[in-house]
């Protein structure tokens, strides 16, 4: 009984790790193909919003103002960028980290959650940045097969 207990109490440990850092493996075609998809359309969407594209990428954008969120928001480049990274991040399974955002970790699952004014926001780095919080349906889904499966085990080898 103790090692059934000890089983399930690692399983939980590991389920409720923070998520790992995205990698081109993790991330899989489905980022590979939206970054070609979105190439010319970021542009486009920088130009529409007056910024140079390094400033965006590189996450120098000072200054953002609300004008430039609505110009982002009205822009059906920026839409068009902002609808195919969010379908590539719902394909990603399981979630990991794309990089940050309002300062703080961001995972694919919660970019995949995020409304289009809040990636315009995020994306401007403006003072109402926001994300969403982590899905956690999913996971308690996989904790709980995770604890059934391990307890199983532990009752095998008593």
């Amino acid at each position: 009984m103790k090692t059934c207990l000890l089983a399930i109490a690692a399983y939980v440990a590991v389920a409720n790790a923070a998520a790992s850092t995205c990698t081109p493996e993790t991330l899989g075609t489905a980022y590979a193909s939206a970054y070609e998809t979105i190439a010319p359309k970021f542009l486009a969407c920088t130009k529409d919003i007056g910024l140079s594209a390094g400033a965006l990428t590189g996450g120098t954008v000072t200054g953002a103002t609300e004008d430039m969120v609505n110009k982002f928001i009205k822009s059906p480049n920026c839409v068009a960028v902002f609808t195919t990274l969010q379908a590539a991040s719902k394909a990603v399974n399981p979630p990991c980290i794309i990089g940050n955002m309002c300062g703080q970790p961001v995972t694919t699952a919660q970019f995949a959650a995020m409304s289009l004014d809040q990636y315009a926001q995020s994306s401007l780095k403006t003072s109402k940045c926001t994300i969403p919080d982590v899905p956690s349906s999913a996971s308690a889904a996989t904790l709980g097969m995770g604890a059934l499966a391990t307890g199983t085990l532990a009752l095998v080898y008593l």
